[in-house]
């Protein structure tokens, strides 16, 4: 072959790529455009799909208040008359001093006085050291 007949095929062929390389060109174009609306047309769907559930949700939400003020706005039903209250057992009385003096008295009544008295710590106290710190 000679050297012009090979140049003549060499620019046929770049020809024949350049004009696929266009048409590669064109396809990838139209492709991504192709693409880009359906993303678009997802994006738009998934948008409506959101919305129609906020608006259900929001309509929920309506529909349990209007519930709720109903039920704050119903007049309270009738109440059975009140029970006779209980009647209360009679107070200990406290015990008589003995020679035990507050040794006699119970954990209880040693508090109350030392509360009374204003000795600090009483509450956490034992008897034998609230009858110490009254002492």
């Amino acid at each position: 072959m000679g050297v012009k007949k090979l140049l003549k095929q060499l620019q046929q062929d770049v020809s024949r790529l350049t004009g696929e390389v266009r048409g590669l060109r064109k396809d990838t174009a139209k492709n991504a455009k192709k693409t880009k609306d359906s993303v678009k047309a997802e994006v738009k769907k998934e948008a409506a799909k959101t919305k129609a559930a906020a608006t259900s949700a929001k309509d929920e939400i309506k529909t349990e208040a209007k519930k709720v003020k109903a039920d704050v706005k119903k007049p309270a039903a009738t109440k059975a008359p009140a029970k006779a209250p209980a009647k209360k057992a009679p107070a200990k009385k406290a015990p008589a001093k003995t020679a035990g003096g507050a040794a006699a008295k119970s954990v209880a009544e040693l508090r109350a006085e030392a509360k009374a008295k204003g000795i600090k710590g009483y509450s956490t106290m034992k008897k034998a050291e609230l009858i110490a710190a009254l002492g």
